[in-house]
């Protein structure tokens, strides 16, 4: 696993994370690691899951500050 050092700069607004994975438990593991990073930084967020490529298309409103994306996932996306 590669880990790479952030640098950040919150103007005090909302950071929109979009995760988009198809299995359950990854989907849960890399909410807590964002929830456990930001809550960390003090910074305020919202977290949107979809399941597939197809279903973050149809809803995506280019909203989102951080996207995290399986890229190994089925789908036509």
């Amino acid at each position: 696993m590669n880990i790479i050092k952030l640098t950040y700069v919150v103007e005090e607004k909302l950071v929109n994370i979009v995760i988009c994975e198809n299995d359950k438990n990854d989907q849960e593991f890399v909410k807590s690691k964002v929830v456990d990073i930001l809550g960390n930084l003090n910074i305020e967020y919202e977290i949107k899951i979809y399941n597939s490529g197809e279903s973050l298309i149809e809803a995506y409103k280019n909203d989102a500050d951080i996207i995290l994306m399986d890229i190994q996932m089925d789908g036509n996306c």
